[in-house]
């Protein structure tokens, strides 16, 4: 009974460290998903503020063509 309990005890030992290990990776991996999707954040907003200066020229470059055309 004893020799029982006591790999148990090993085996309980052994399931929580995995446990550790597996929650270590899971915050290594979402601490990596927030920071990928910081990045996406600002290239979006790099790509948004790029289209509205492409919008703008475009806009401008047509009252020119229209004014003096």
């Amino acid at each position: 009974m004893q020799q029982e309990l006591a790999r148990h005890q090993m085996l309980l030992e052994k399931e929580h460290d995995h446990f550790g290990e597996v929650t270590q990776d899971r915050q290594r991996v979402d601490q990596e998903l927030k920071q990928a999707k910081d990045r996406h954040g600002k290239k979006k907003e790099e790509v948004d503020a790029q289209m509205k200066q492409s919008i703008l020229l475009n806009h401008l470059n047509f009252i020119v063509l229209f004014l003096f055309f």
